[in-house]
């Protein structure tokens, strides 16, 4: 076999070969995978393109040495002629292990193409018949050009392709063969029917066509579609004017994601990397263990704790709702779900029943822009400093991406003097968790 592209010589192609695919008689289906693309028979010494295409070596061969241009047949993309092929040994392996027929006339032994070709053929005792192509006869090799003349249909040598066929279709060759010359149906002029294709596509002057420009509903000739394109540039100019306006509003939505990214970036940073001092005012990422000693320690609007945790303190708890009216409500001090959470309040109210109540309430805060609904639940301990125990709450916790409301969750305590009575002082202390 010749080399060329596939061994890495600098000179492209340097071989050539006539031989095609292989034309036996296959024992069962053969997948289309193990057939050439170009004269679809089973591929002999098969090689891949760049392009993942498969062919025979000569197939591929003969067609880029004849292409002015080295593209692939199949999807016409540019090909390398100093390494345009690879061969798929894969393919080689599993068409050499196909089953088949000998070729000879009148012989009926079956076997792999390896054992045909490399040991069968030799010794074939059919070697030397040969069949008519017109009525199918076997024969020897030696009576076939007597048989021909009496069976009156000469072999005929195509002037274009130079492919030898049956005299009684050159008609139909001449329907089909790549080198004849034929007239553009549009134009007249006169080609190779293998460039047939192309002049129509991008030649021929008589064909109309549409304007390259979607949005353009011009159509014309070749001549009148480049006269077109230099009378109407502004024209075609304004098409583009509306992907532009989409994409500047693209570029400006994206601006406004950025600042908010700054903004969130720039509370992170002062939340995470600020000042001691700001930092203990405004936000802490986790509060301070919990133990009995400290709970007179506590006092409102301190902290914001941003782990979804807060110990809540009424100082005096008694007599603000003896002397305040039936609708006073205490605030707790803010709190955050997590890091870059919700930020949440309570307060707490008594009813007309006397049975008091704490609500949960969504507030404006530093993360809003990412974050979306809340749903989520949460629990209320009632601490007893003396006792050391507690009554457990649970509560669930809803809010909508609008925050069309700002309670999102309530339950309701004890009456007023049951309240008194658990605590045993004049101070509420209630820890709240939000999960």
């Amino acid at each position: 076999m010749s080399s060329f592209g596939y061994h890495g010589n600098e000179g492209g192609f340097n071989g050539s070969s006539t031989t095609v695919g292989y034309n036996y008689v296959f024992i069962g289906s053969v997948d289309e995978q193990f057939k050439c693309l170009i004269c679809k028979k089973v591929m002999r010494d098969a090689v891949q393109t760049q392009c993942g295409h498969h062919f025979c070596y000569s197939c591929i061969f003969n067609f880029v040495k004849n292409s002015p241009n080295c593209i692939c047949p199949i999807c016409h993309t540019q090909l390398d002629p100093r390494k345009i092929l690879s061969p798929d040994e894969h393919i080689r392996e599993r068409v050499r292990c196909m089953q088949i027929m000998c070729p000879h006339p009148n012989c009926q032994t079956i076997g792999t193409i390896d054992e045909i070709e490399r040991s069968h053929m030799n010794y074939c005792d059919f070697r030397n018949f040969v069949r008519c192509d017109v009525c199918m006869t076997s024969m020897d090799k030696s009576q076939l050009p007597q048989h021909i003349q009496m069976c009156g249909i000469p072999i005929y040598k195509c002037e274009y392709c130079h492919s030898e066929i049956v005299y009684a279709n050159k008609n139909h060759h001449e329907l089909s063969c790549p080198n004849f010359k034929i007239s553009c149906k549009y134009c007249g002029f006169e080609m190779y029917r293998i460039k047939y294709e192309e002049h129509c596509k991008n030649s021929c002057t008589a064909i109309r066509r549409d304007c390259p420009y979607e949005k353009c509903p011009f159509k014309g000739q070749l001549q009148q579609i480049n006269d077109h394109l230099i009378s109407s540039a502004f024209l075609h100019a304004s098409f583009y004017q509306d992907q532009v306006n989409e994409l500047e509003m693209k570029n400006r939505e994206m601006g406004n994601q950025l600042r908010k990214l700054e903004k969130l970036h720039k509370g992170l940073a002062q939340s995470s990397y600020g000042s001691k001092q700001k930092t203990s005012s405004f936000f802490r990422r986790f509060m301070p263990p919990f133990n009995g000693e400290d709970w007179e320690d506590f006092q409102e609007f301190t902290t914001f704790p941003t782990n979804g945790k807060l110990i809540w303190k009424i100082s005096n708890f008694k007599n603000t709702f003896l002397e305040s009216g039936k609708y006073t409500k205490i605030y707790s001090q803010p709190f955050y779900t997590s890091p870059e959470g919700f930020k949440l309040s309570c307060y707490l109210y008594k009813q007309d029943n006397q049975v008091m109540m704490v609500c949960f309430q969504i507030m404006e805060g530093e993360f809003d822009e990412i974050l979306d609904s809340l749903s989520s639940s949460a629990t209320v301990l009632m601490l007893n400093k003396i006792r050391s125990n507690s009554i457990s709450y649970d509560v669930k916790l809803y809010c909508d991406s609008d925050r069309t409301s700002k309670d999102i969750g309530c339950v309701e305590l004890l009456a007023f003097q049951q309240i008194l009575h658990f605590i045993g002082s004049s101070s509420l202390i209630m820890q709240i968790g939000v999960k």
